[in-house]
């Protein structure tokens, strides 16, 4: 099975042959990995396998094809397994594909139609090493540093010392006689067989999902920094009027007072979607965080609000259910401190929220913020802040403390000694918390919420989580609610149970999320072509470095 169904296609130089039918070559020696009598259209694609992160190499052989039909050069063509182009090349107007299992290779079989006929063809999966950058010499140097570096306690010692934060420090956990995490209800570890949740009945009938996409800060050279954030939901079952609608927002900073901006709120698209562009103050050192915080959290909100009545089930947010990037910058610097206080702007964008919050829970709808990435320190800070348990904590963030908490296994011989095993047949999750520290604090029961009304009880806004191991992929996730929903029980259980069953069949992330990324994404070739069309919009062109020459198309 590939872990990924993204193809790319390369037009490849034809192979000689002495048979009629196509060989295969083992793949890592020198020649072909695959031979054919055919001698003009011959594609090999990247891609890779299953359980190997290495670039992999396969070859396809064209088995059918009249004599005089000719592709024209295909730079790069992406195509998808199942039947759609994701990018459409001139000469090719139909693909249909059949994946095929053959001999532990995966066979593609292709057929498309050129201006000049039909081709048919396989394209066949094999895997090699990359090609090393590195002499061996130098790889072998770079390496043997690792050798002056005493790592401290062994993994059997950081093992048991999560077992000790589990048994003595979590209920609760405080810092100045405050409590910042307690569990929700009783304390514990559990497991569910992959297998048995994905095909347990489904707990809720319909779903929702929310997501926002960005073109990332764009620096131009008449001194505007802007982003654009666009926000879709999608819904299982699909809705389409949904699925079309959009919220788009531009933020801009610019270090010229006269520069002015209208910032009321328009349609477009028939009026299934709206727009906003926002005025940032003057903040040069952080323009970028704060233009990309305030499109990517003001988009989002506001398109969740406009849409809350047509979820009648479940919303679940790409992220989490409050803007944590927006929150942070009260403990990054004192001049992002006083705009996020001081200004109206960051405040409308946390409102948004909480409203969110108010009007499922008036509706009795739950949310949940479903964090693909979590990266909290609440735990992790708390622990070395304990002076008197004098604690040295190994761990960098949270995550990486209930990955261990969460790993199953054993330790088994090896050649070398021993080493770990890991078991992957269930995912293993913790209890609820309710956590009340870092940037979750504002909307605990002893915060201020920036100053935002709050309507209901407010141990309604806290942040609750419980937290998912999937060790398929050797990964935690993390899975917020408001204590509004929490609070009972059957509809904690019912999230839980949710959950479990979509991260067990997606092999990842819930599908309702990933669908709602599909939708709002901004690929990156319409992120150039929307940069290229600001730049005659503003008569001036992007603020280039030369990072952006030596790296462009990669990733860096």
């Amino acid at each position: 099975m590939l872990e990924y169904s993204l193809l790319v296609v390369e037009r490849r130089a034809a192979v000689a042959t002495d048979g009629s039918a196509a060989r295969l070559a083992p793949l890592g020696e020198d020649g072909p990995a695959v031979r054919t009598d055919h001698k003009e259209s011959v594609f090999g694609i990247d891609t890779r396998l299953e359980g190997h992160l290495d670039p992999g190499v396969g070859v396809g052989f064209v088995v059918e094809c009249h004599a005089t039909v000719r592709l024209s050069p295909v730079d790069r063509l992406a195509l998808e397994v199942g039947g759609r182009l994701s990018r459409r090349h001139r000469d090719i107007r139909i693909h249909l594909a059949t994946t095929y299992n053959i001999s532990d290779k995966i066979v593609t079989r292709l057929r498309v139609i050129s201006r000049s006929g039909w081709i048919t063809g396989y394209l066949c999966v094999g895997w090699e090493p990359p090609s090393m950058t590195l002499d061996p010499v130098h790889f072998d140097g770079i390496a043997g540093l690792a050798d002056r570096i005493d790592h401290g306690a062994d993994e059997r010692d950081r093992r048991a010392f999560a077992e000790t934060v589990w048994d003595s420090f979590l209920d609760p956990l405080t810092v100045d006689g405050r409590s910042i995490l307690e569990p929700v209800d009783e304390q514990s570890r559990r497991l569910v067989d992959c297998e048995d949740v994905a095909l347990r009945n489904r707990e809720f009938d319909t779903v929702h999902g929310l997501d926002a996409g960005t073109i990332n800060p764009t620096t131009f050279k008449n001194g505007l920094v802007i982003d654009v954030a666009q926000t879709a939901m999608s819904a299982t079952p699909t809705d389409l009027d949904l699925h079309r609608s959009r919220t788009a927002v531009m933020t801009v900073h610019s270090n010229d007072e006269t520069m002015t901006v209208d910032e009321d709120w328009g349609t477009f698209d028939e009026g299934y979607s709206r727009s906003r562009a926002v005025k940032t103050p003057p903040l040069p050192r952080f323009a970028e965080g704060v233009v990309h915080a305030l499109a990517l959290y003001l988009a989002e909100s506001k398109h969740a609000l406009a849409h809350a009545e047509r979820v009648s089930d479940l919303l679940v947010l790409d992220g989490p259910i409050y803007p944590r990037g927006l929150l942070r910058w009260a403990d990054q610097h004192p001049d992002l401190a006083d705009f996020l206080l001081e200004d109206p702007r960051p405040t409308t964008v946390l409102e948004n929220y909480v409203r969110l919050v108010e009007r499922f829970r008036e509706r009795d709808v739950p949310l949940v913020g479903f964090v693909k990435n979590p990266a909290t320190r609440v735990i992790t800070r708390a622990l070395k802040r304990d002076d008197e348990a004098g604690l040295s904590v190994p761990w960098s963030d949270d995550s990486a403390l209930f990955t261990r908490l969460l790993e199953r296994g054993e330790y088994v011989d090896d050649v070398t000694g021993d080493r770990w095993e890991r078991n992957t047949e269930a995912l293993t999750y913790t209890n609820w918390f309710r956590s009340r520290g870092g940037v979750d604090r504002p909307l605990s029961i002893d915060g201020d919420a920036l100053g935002v009304e709050r309507n209901r009880a407010l141990e309604d806004y806290e942040v609750t989580f419980f937290v998912v191991y999937d060790p398929r992929d050797d990964l935690v996730y993390r899975v917020e609610a408001p204590y509004g929903f929490t609070r009972d029980p059957e509809t904690r259980e019912r999230l839980t149970m949710h959950l479990l069953q979509e991260i067990a069949v997606a092999h990842g992330p819930p599908t309702i999320v990933q669908k709602a990324d599909e939708l709002a994404r901004i690929g990156a070739a319409e992120k150039q072509s929307l940069r290229e069309t600001l730049e005659q919009r503003f008569d001036t062109s992007q603020d280039r470095t030369y990072d952006d020459l030596r790296w462009d198309g990669e990733t860096y």
